[in-house]
Formats: C-alpha cells, structure tokens, sequence
C-alpha cells in the first residue's frame, strides 16, 4: 500500500509539554544529533519555572539557544493548546530559525514579506510561529499577535535596538515635510541658542547633531502633528505609519534631533505597555546571548529580565579565539597590515558605517539588506579568499563554520539612532557608553563564532578599538573567556615585536588547528585573570527608574514622571553629572506638560548646569530664592563688581576678542580673561618670560579653583581654517606635555584637559587621551555673554545681599566651579578621530 494513502484511525494522541520530551520524539535528520549539557540543563530549570511570566534564558553566541527557544516554543504550545510567537530581529533570521526547527524535525509556521506558512496550525494552538519583530512589535493588534499565549524573542538583546526604533520617526529631506519642518524647527532652535549648531546639522555637515531642548518643542508638538498629518504620515503605503501609530497623540512627549539633513522625533525610551505582543502575552522569554547590557534591559525592558535568569554553565561558546592586535603607527597603518595579513584567506570585514566601508576598504563588497540570505548564501559558498564588508551590521548574520573562519573588526562600533549618538558623545555616560559598546563587540565577533569547533582569528585594526578593548574597566563588560583572549593577544603581540613569532605563523596555526598552537592555547588561556564586573549597582538602579519615569510620561502621569525622573539625576549626581543632568531634563519636560512653567524652567536650568548641550531656557531672576550662602568664587567675582564700569570694560573686551578671526595671541588673552571674571585664578603659562627669551612653559591658559585644589588646562587652537586637522604632534602631544608640565609645576592641582577650537578631524597617527576634550569659542562667548546678564541682575541688589545673589545665579547658570568646565558643550577628541567630520564640513 503506497505510503500516500495512509490514514491515522486512532485518537489524536498525547501532547508532550516537557521540552526534553519533545526533543526525544523528534526526527533529526542535521547536524544535530542530541542536546549538549548546558542545553538540558537550561531546558529542565525552565520547565521547573515556567509558569513564570518573565524567563531570561542567556546562552553564549554559538551555545545552541535557538533550539532551546524552539524547544520552549512547543512546549507552551503543547501545554495551553495556544498560540505561541517565535520572534527574530529580521526576515533572514526568520529563514534560518525555521529551518533549524525543519532540521531537527519541528513543524513550524511562518510569516515574513506578508506571507504565510501553517497559518491555520498555528491559529488552533498546533504550531508555533516564527516571525520578525517588525512584525511582532506592531502598534496594533493584529492576526498574530492577539491573544498570544507567549511571546519568545531571540537575541533579545537586540529586540532592545530595534524597540527603540519602532518609537523614533525619521523625516529624511527627501519627506515633502522636510523644508516646513526645517523652517519650524529652526524657529526653536534659534530661541534656544543653538541656531548656528542647528544649521550645522540640517545643512549636513558630517558628524554635526544637534538636540532641540524640550521646552522649545513640547509647546509646539500640535503644530507639526498637523504639518505631518498633511502630508499623509499615516498613509496606507507610507513607511512612517507604523512608527507613527506609536508617537501621533505623544509629540509633546518626544525628543527633537537633527544631523546630516535628517530630523529624528522619538521617545526618551519606548513604552513596552504600549506593544501589544509585549504587554498582552501571558508569558515572554528571552533568549539572549551572553552579554545583553544590563543598562539597557533596565532602562527599556525595566525589571522583566530579571524576573528569572537562566543561565546555564558548560563549555558553551568556547571557540578557540584568536585575536590580533596588529601593528601599525595609525589606524590607517594597520590597516593596511591586516589587508596584508587576511589577502589569502577569505573574510568579512566589520565596520562601523557605510561611510567607513567606502573610505577604509574600496572596492570590496558591502553586505545590503537587500542581498538577503541569497547574498550571504554566496560569500559562506565562496572558495578562494573573497571579502566582505558588513557596515554597522553587529548582529543577525551568521557565517558559521567553514563560510568564515578570519573576521576584521575595523574601529570602535557607534550607535545608530540620534538620541543614542547624542547620549554617547554628549553625555558620555562612561557606564552606558562602556556597556553598549561591549555588547556590540560581542554580537561582532560572534558573526563568524557559532558553535565551539567554530575557531578562528579575529583581526583588530585602529587605535580607538584596540585602545578600548586594552583598558581594564571595558573588560569588566566582557565575558569572562573573551578577556582571557584579550590579555592572550596582548601577549601574542609583544611576542610578534619581539620577533618571537609573526602574526601570519599565529594565524595559520589557529586556522590549520595544528597542535602547536593548540598548546599554547590550551595550556594558558585559563592562566589569564578576568576583571571584576564593571556593572555598576547605582547606575543600573537609575536606569530602572528611568523605565518607569518614561512609562509615566507616556502614559500622561506627568507628576510622577518628574519625581521619578529626579530621583533617578539624585542616583548618578555624583557617579555621572552630566547623566543627571539628562534626566533632570526629562524631569523638566514632564513638569512643564504638567503645566509649572516656573518649577519646570527651574528644572531645566539645573539640567543645562551639568551640560550646557541640553539648553538653557531664559529665565528672570526675581523668581528665584537665594540660598544666603556666599561661596569663594561668588565672593571673587563681588569684589570685581565694586569696580563695575572696569568690569564691564574689561568683559567687553573679552567678547569681542572671542571669535575665530582674532589673532590667536588675543584670543588666549580673552581666555585667560574671561576665567579671571569669573572668579578664578587664571594664568598664561606658555606666554610666561624668563629672562629676554621667550620659553614656552605650559598650557596657553589655564584656570583654576583653588578653594577646590582643581583647574582646567586649556590649549588654544583657533587659528585653524575649517579645512583643518588637529594634528599629532603640533596639537594633540602638546596637550599630553602640557598636562607633565602641570604635574611638576601645579602638583596640588588636579587639571581637567581642554584643545579650544573648531571640531576637526583628528588625524588618525595622534593618540589623544580618553578624556581631551575640544571646545568652541561660542561656548566662551556664552559664559561671556552669562556673565553680563548676572552682572546686570547683581548691581540692581543691595550690597550686603549681592553676594548670596551672584552665589545663585552662579550656580543657577551653571557657572559654578565645577559645573563651569564640566558643562562646556564639547566633543571627545577620540570621537573627533574615529568619526571625523569631512574637511569642507567642520563648524564654522
């Protein structure tokens, strides 16, 4: 009897709902051949906690966790006779993850590019089904996503990236908004201050952002909604609409970007509530590799991954890595030595942008989501030794196996979304900074690390990654193999200098598996001691305040939205001012929605005294209180004011002088001005005179609160024309010398390092400290221009009281030692250097 006409005339049989149980009625006809350890084991905690809502499982890259949340998957299934979402971060993962399940036997539904597979199995509780989360995380209810039993999301870490996304909508000016918007947005950005920096930005200048403060754009949140509903922002086939069914009634609530003639609106962070797959599933699990940030689970998914974490141990992701730090003078020096080094072998080449592709490596192809899994499916079945480029691309594409064994991480990963960037290279939470970047390098090397026999090498090229990756607090957010790897290298590499071995030897040694290597490997890589857990216990509090502060502000609670806002600034005020002050913004867009102008301008000011990048609001004095407490610098700065007319004519002085037309000798002379009205000591090191010639000393000006034992080190470099560079000698080194020379002539003081000028490129061959900084005159001229505001605020006070009053408005203006040099807007020389602006493009 042909097998065709076969028909099943017994009952329907039983349903296992133990993971393990289904696993043993399967078919395998792969790869896979039974469950490894940690695999079993991961398997039977959860089925010990499955009633649990929220069920952390983290595998290590390679660690078999894609089965176990098919496994998982079919249980509830089983169990609720219900139905069961399997959700990937893209379209190409949805094709692989189904055809795991096809591998070991599992039957599946789908649902990618608006088609269906199973549909009616997995309506009547028979199948899970696999989809995208640009499918799963829909505003609205839909045909998959209503009534789910639960919710599995794989690499759940980047579910964290991509939620993000589905709150921030994108005007491009190619949108027919975009000239109106400009016009609007340009209005706010004027009554903030912050007009040239915005035609920086909308202009196009590369590398140029620029944040709108929210008390310019809240106000005005129902004018653009009806500028973008003309213009058909929820269309039917408008890309925009379903970020749009997410923010329409909430503009008021969003944030306001703009860089490279793009306008961002998104939420301070995305409300999960508001995602019905995420809010409605009885239960959710996920699946994560070993390393998602505990900074970001809590600032966007809150507690829920905490609930119950599953992590079990085993020899998991332990693929033999062997990673090199290659030589080279400048980041374009070893560049050019690991093209030498991978020219005959095949390899994918990570790199942070688009832009970095077409500069660092031409002529290479370059992964575009629009090759799909048919283009990936060509290189990993490439012979011969043929690149590929992958640009920003950290996660979601497997080359496992023998498709790839040499991987080339070229410079340090950067965020993509603006309000990202903006917390990354304006605030510059060292903590959040630290721990995305880890994540991102973890989900990069794990492109070509699948399994443990997946062994390789993975090459290292510019001084920002392989600096980073060499310092011990980054290490703390690393897993703990991957820093043994790290310490390894570092040895392999002095081991290269000293011509003990080359870096090709090592290379053929890891590829080839030949047993010399495996020795060496073996026996030491255990040796290396791992940094303790970076993590800090207070950040991350904060940043689970920040969750539920943003889901009060969304849902309209804007009371508790400011208290909670505050007390997360009150948990980092001392760890991280400038990420205070960040949430003391938000604090005061939640309570100017709840209608405190006054309290709300109060509580922007204080945001704006951390870092002038949030904005300062105008405010007028007579509505705020003094403290009655006179301070040194205010009691400096009273004693300048007995004499006003010769303090007005000495700060007009300094305003005028404080331009990029100024001969560089003036503008320093202003510098060292200006910190003397402020209250400061403030000196001209380099100008100094011993004898009839001319010797150069120290820093062009440096200031200083002696009442504090600190000061800041400034070295002045407005002379450069915007087609400029910071070079590495000239501009960079002398700040380290300047920095000795401090050391040995100001011990006492501690210094805080400073380049005033344009933001220029920073040649690739400087090695700039991690925590120079350059800043612009405007940021001078601001404080000048602060200054005579208070001086015309303080005359018009009694005596016996002008002093508590300068003290408050001091303070008030963020023009109180330290928050005067701690709040410069600025950039980091080290971002100037691996994202450069282009040289036609830096501010003018």
């Amino acid at each position: 009897m042909p097998l065709g006409n076969f028909t099943r005339r017994g009952g329907g049989g039983d349903r296992p709902t133990d993971p393990q149980a289904i696993f043993d009625r399967l078919t395998l006809r792969g790869s896979v051949e039974n469950l490894w350890g940690p695999q079993t084991a991961a398997l039977a905690e959860w089925n010990q906690h499955r009633t649990i809502a929220d069920i952390t499982i983290e595998m290590p890259t390679g660690g078999g966790k894609t089965l176990i949340g098919l496994l998982v998957a079919q249980a509830i299934t089983n169990e609720a006779r219900g139905r069961v979402l399997y959700a990937c971060p893209n379209n190409q993962l949805v094709e692989q993850t189904a055809a795991k399940a096809s591998e070991v036997g599992l039957v599946v539904a789908t649902y990618h590019d608006q088609t269906w597979t199973n549909e009616d199995a997995f309506n009547t509780g028979q199948v899970p089904c696999i989809t995208s989360y640009a499918s799963a995380f829909l505003a609205f209810r839909t045909s998959r996503t209503d009534g789910l039993e639960a919710l599995i999301l794989d690499d759940a870490h980047v579910a964290i990236g991509d939620l993000k996304s589905r709150f921030t909508l994108t005007i491009t000016n190619k949108h027919p908004t975009f000239g109106q918007l400009k016009s609007i947005l340009q209005g706010y950005a004027i009554s903030a201050g912050r007009g040239g920096k915005y035609d920086e930005a909308i202009g196009g200048t590369t590398g140029a952002l620029c944040f709108l403060p929210a008390f310019t754009t809240c106000r005005h949140a129902q004018e653009i909604q009806h500028l973008l509903l003309r213009h058909d922002i929820n269309g039917k086939t408008a890309p925009t609409r379903f970020v749009w069914a997410y923010l329409a009634d909430r503009l008021d609530r969003c944030l306001y970007f703009v860089a490279e003639k793009r306008i961002e609106i998104a939420a301070p962070l995305p409300s999960i509530d508001a995602v019905p797959s995420l809010a409605n599933a009885n239960r959710r699990v996920y699946l994560t590799a070993t390393l998602p940030s505990p900074y970001e689970a809590a600032r966007v998914l809150g507690n829920r991954t905490a609930v119950r974490k599953i992590s079990p141990q085993g020899k998991l992701g332990a693929a033999q890595k062997m990673l090199a730090f290659v030589r080279g003078d400048d980041s374009t020096a070893q560049r050019a030595a690991a093209a030498s080094l991978i020219r005959n072998y095949k390899a994918c080449i990570i790199v942070p942008s688009l832009r970095d592709a077409g500069v660092k490596w031409p002529n290479i192809d370059v992964y575009s989501k629009d090759d799909g899994e048919e283009g990936l499916k060509q290189f990993r079945n490439a012979t011969g030794p043929k690149k590929l480029v992958l640009a920003g691309r950290f996660d979601g594409i497997d080359l496992p196996g023998e498709s790839c064994k040499v991987l080339v991480l070229d410079g340090l990963p950067r965020g993509v979304g603006l309000i990202d960037r903006f917390l990354a290279e304006s605030i510059r939470s060292r903590e959040l900074r630290a721990s995305s970047t880890a994540v991102k390098i973890v989900q990069a090397i794990g492109r070509i690390f699948r399994s443990n026999n997946d062994h390789g090498a993975v090459i290292v090229v510019g001084d920002d990654i392989q600096r980073w990756l060499m310092d011990q607090h980054n290490q703390g957010f690393l897993p703990a193999l991957l820093q043994q790897q790290v310490k390894i290298a570092l040895d392999f590499r002095e081991g290269v200098t000293q011509r003990e071995y080359t870096f090709e030897e090592l290379l053929r040694g890891v590829l080839l598996a030949e047993k010399k290597w495996d020795d060496i490997y073996n026996d030491n890589i255990a040796s290396y001691p791992t940094a303790h857990s970076s993590f800090n216990a207070e950040v991350g509090n904060a940043f689970g305040i920040e969750h539920a502060a943003a889901r009060s502000l969304w849902d309209g609670d804007f009371a508790a939205a400011a208290q909670q806002y505050r007390e997360a600034a009150n948990n980092v005020d001392k760890i991280e001012p400038a990420l205070a002050g960040w949430f003391l913004h938000l604090a005061g867009l939640a309570t100017m929605l709840l209608g405190d102008t006054e309290a709300a301008t109060t509580t922007f000011l204080e945001s704006a005294a951390k870092r002038s990048d949030f904005g300062r609001p105008s405010w007028v004095i007579q509505g705020q209180a003094s403290s009655g407490r006179v301070g040194d610098q205010a009691s400096r700065l009273n004693q300048l004011l007995a004499e006003p007319t010769k303090f007005s004519q000495r700060l007009e002085l300094v305003l005028s002088r404080l331009t990029y037309v100024t001969p560089p000798l003036q503008v320093e002379d202003a510098l060292c001005e200006l910190g003397k009205l402020l209250g400061l000591d403030s000196e001209r090191p380099d100008n100094t005179r011993r004898g009839p010639a001319h010797i150069t000393t120290g820093p062009d000006v440096v200031w200083i609160a002696p009442w504090r034992n600190e000061g800041a080190s400034f070295e002045a470099k407005t002379g450069k024309q915007p087609d400029g560079h910071y070079s590495k000698l000239e501009d960079i080194a002398k700040c380290h010398d300047h920095l000795q020379w401090l050391l040995v002539n100001k011990p006492a003081i501690s210094f805080r390092s400073f380049i005033v000028g344009r933001y220029l490129a920073v040649v690739p061959e400087a090695n700039p400290s991690l925590d120079l900084r350059i800043v612009g005159l405007d940021e001078f001229a601001r404080l000048a221009r602060q200054l005579d505001k208070l001086k015309s605020v303080a005359l018009q006070k009694a005596a016996d009281e002008r002093g508590a009053v300068i003290h408050s408005i001091l303070k008030l203006d963020g023009m109180l030692w330290p928050n005067l040099v701690e709040g410069l807007e600025s950039r980091l020389a080290l971002d100037l250097q691996s994202n450069p602006p282009e040289p036609d493009d830096a501010q003018e």
